[in-house]
Order: structure tokens, then sequence, then C-alpha cells
């Protein structure tokens, strides 16, 4: 079970990593797709002045981040499996923790992006107790 929880983790990171990815392309192009629609107030309150930035820090740590742990979950590297993608996991738990207190407010994509983290910690978890097992 062991390897099939590692191979399980590495795939969920690959999915996070373009999820990532596509997400920060779109607030890169923020004048013309989904974020030209997202309220305005959201920029007032954080420390950026367009979508570009987080765009670019979702693309470079999060996408980044996830591939790296993917990479680290396919190729099998002992310890460096689990522990990358946690610390990824914890990473985006925390930028949605913060978010929330800045905007005040839960909205879908932070719960979303609260369940994904929380599951990715969980994966990597379970890769760490099966590893101590085996």
């Amino acid at each position: 079970m062991n390897k099939k929880s590692t191979v399980i983790l590495g795939l969920y990171d690959l999915f996070l990593a373009i999820a990532a990815i596509f997400i920060g392309i779109q607030m890169l192009q923020s004048n013309s797709g989904i974020f030209s629609e997202y309220p305005t107030e959201w920029l007032c309150k954080l420390p950026f002045n367009s979508w570009v930035q987080p765009g670019i820090i979702a693309i470079l740590v999060f996408g980044a981040g996830n591939i790296f742990s993917s990479i680290m979950c396919l190729k099998n590297s002992p310890n460096k499996s689990w522990l990358s993608s946690a610390l990824v996991g914890f990473l985006l738990l925390i930028c949605v923790i913060a978010q929330v207190i800045i905007l005040g407010e839960w909205y879908l994509p932070s719960v979303e992006f609260f369940v994904a983290g929380i599951l990715q910690i969980i994966l990597s978890g379970y890769v760490l107790i099966s590893k101590k097992i085996s």
C-alpha cells in the first residue's frame, strides 16, 4: 500500500499544480477573464494593485511547489515526498486563512481551497504513516 498511496498523493499534487497554473493564468489575464468580474473592493483590502501579482504567486508557489511535490512522490523519494506535499498544503491553508482574515468573509473559492489543502495534508500524513508501517 506504501507505493500506491505515494502515487495517489503524487497524482493529487499534479492535479493541484495544474489547477494553480490554470487559475494563475486566468489572474494574469484579469482584464478579460473571469477575474474581471471579481469585486475590485477585494483588491483595496489586499496588498496588490491587480490580480496579476496573485496570479504570479499562484503559478510560482502553488503550481511549481505542487509540481515539485508530485515529482518527489512519483520518483518515490524517501521522506521528501510526503514532506513537500504537506508543506505546500500548510502554505495553502495559511494563505486561505490570511485571505479570510483580511477580507473578513468566507467565499466559495476560499472553502474549496481550504478543503484542497486539508485533503493534501491528510494524504501526506497517510503516506508518512504507511512509510513508517512498512
